[in-house]
């Protein structure tokens, strides 16, 4: 659970045809483009660093709306 209420906890976000994943809190983010790489063998978050840091904050935000709505900080 405490994993779970960190803003920072591993996950997933999908915009578009791309995808940022992170397996575990401290790992690096990394970024597919699911219409060209079905399978995600293919990491873009080196190339394209922007959308990165893009994604990675919209879905910190959402993580830690999360977070606070868990807490019953947002009734």
């Amino acid at each position: 659970w405490q994993e779970a209420q960190s803003p920072s906890a591993s996950g997933s976000w999908i915009e578009g045809r791309r995808k940022l994943i992170r397996g575990k809190p401290e790992a690096a983010w990394e970024l597919y483009d699911l219409a060209a790489d079905r399978g995600e063998r293919r990491n873009l978050a080196e190339t394209e660093g922007p959308r990165v840091q893009r994604m990675a904050k919209a879905y910190e935000a959402w993580r830690a709306s999360c977070v606070a709505s868990a807490a019953g900080k947002d009734y």
